[in-house]
């Protein structure tokens, strides 16, 4: 399990993850755990809401331009939260899970989403300019 629980420079995300993020992103936070063919990874930066919304849409347009299955891929189409949402059901059946408190998710009132299940699932938090991403296996 590798973790930051304060938030790291854009120069320090791109050093320890493999993981591309927008040059605009700031206050970044991720958290990664495998565990056999448990899988847990997430992100949370901060960013202008624009740049949140074109990420996310360049995000799940090259996920699925990897999937071969057509069932498997994440419509570009995003959803409005309008209440804050519930903690993933995967995320508490990672095993163990991470210990983490920033991805607060729950604490969105507007904003947007996009994916479902074990797709890529992202969250944006329009009041506060946050953008969130978990992917679990």
């Amino acid at each position: 399990m590798t973790k930051v629980d304060s938030p790291i420079s854009l120069e320090q995300s791109r050093e320890e993850l493999n993981f591309s993020l927008p040059d605009e992103a700031s206050d970044i936070y991720y958290a990664h755990y495998r565990y056999f063919m448990a899988y847990d990874f997430k992100v949370k930066f901060n960013a202008p809401l624009e740049v949140c919304k074109s990420y996310a849409l360049d995000m799940i347009q090259r996920y699925n331009e990897n999937k071969y299955d057509w069932e498997s891929h994440v419509a570009l189409e995003f959803t409005i939260i309008s209440e804050p949402p519930f903690m993933s059901e995967e995320s508490e059946d990672t095993y163990p899970p991470l210990d983490i408190t920033w991805f607060d998710t729950y604490n969105i009132e507007n904003g947007f989403k996009i994916g479902e299940g074990t797709s890529p699932v992202i969250w944006i938090d329009t009041d506060r300019n946050l953008f969130y991403y978990e992917m679990t296996d």
